[in-house]
């Protein structure tokens, strides 16, 4: 379709007109005659630069179904708790009900998702430095809980005390029982979803700090504690860091069933 002239040096020509060619048409724009296609005249289209919150959006959308899912789960087990013990709103049987409900949503997800998983059940890692690290970091934060927790403990009337310890003994008498419910569970469940799908998910599709205080901040926020959300979201934070770089979810484990262990000690539930 062109016609050059000399040594590529002039100007390429319409072979219908004649006339010199424009390199950024790809008609003659004397004679409107194509010569060539109008891809190859057309400017480098680069894809958006998407935020982090649009790319969490549009490529991880199961963080937001799974946490969703655990919302709506926790809130019916909130309504449940208080129309069975309506006298504390709800109280330990909401407790009880809820752990349930997140054991069952995050087996749900966990089988749907189970190819997210498998590799991060591939190995222990319970030797590794950074499990040494992890009770490192989660020794300071229960002298953090004990300072904190504590004075808000204090606060609190001795009646309220002794009905909140009367009303866990009584729902659950056996030591083992309690620490199946609160260490265990807790432990096993809530590290599969969110370290091991909502965590694995974020860090895909945006940076690896900013996936461990997302998931943190939604780990604190399903407990529904205003005063003890900061609180949550560092413990949230270390579970999270020690996933990324274990790439494993038993050390994460470990170190939950230990700190729901150390909080049930101190609050006198392990007698």
């Amino acid at each position: 379709m062109l016609v050059p002239h000399g040594h590529g040096q002039s100007p390429q020509r319409c072979q219908y007109c004649g006339q010199p060619l424009q390199p950024h048409f790809y008609f003659c724009t004397a004679c409107a005659m194509p010569h060539t296609d109008v891809e190859a005249v057309l400017p480098e289209v680069r894809p958006a630069q998407w935020d982090d919150e649009t790319r969490v959006r549009k490529l991880a959308p199961e963080v937001w179904r799974l946490f969703f899912a655990y919302l709506g789960a926790l809130l019916g087990a909130t309504i449940l708790g208080f129309l069975i013990h309506p006298v504390d709103e709800g109280g330990v049987p909401g407790l009880i009900i809820g752990l349930l409900s997140v054991a069952v949503v995050s087996t749900v997800f966990g089988w749907l998702h189970r190819d997210v998983l498998r590799p991060q059940f591939a190995g222990l890692g319970l030797l590794s430095p950074i499990m040494v690290k992890g009770l490192l970091g989660l020794a300071a934060l229960l002298l953090v809980n004990l300072l904190w927790h504590g004075a808000l403990w204090n606060l609190a009337s001795e009646e309220l005390r002794k009905d909140m310890y009367k009303d866990v003994t009584g729902l659950v008498p056996m030591v083992a029982g309690r620490v199946f419910l609160i260490c265990v569970m807790p432990a096993v469940f809530e590290e599969i979803g969110f370290r091991g799908l909502v965590q694995t998910w974020l860090m895909r599709v945006i940076d690896p700090w900013k996936a461990v205080a997302l998931s943190a901040a939604l780990f604190s926020a399903i407990h529904f504690s205003v005063l003890s959300s900061p609180y949550l979201f560092l413990v949230g934070a270390l579970l999270a860091w020690t996933r990324w770089k274990s790439g494993l979810l038993f050390p994460g484990i470990l170190l939950h069933f230990l700190h729901n262990l150390a909080v049930l000690w101190y609050e006198g539930l392990l007698t």
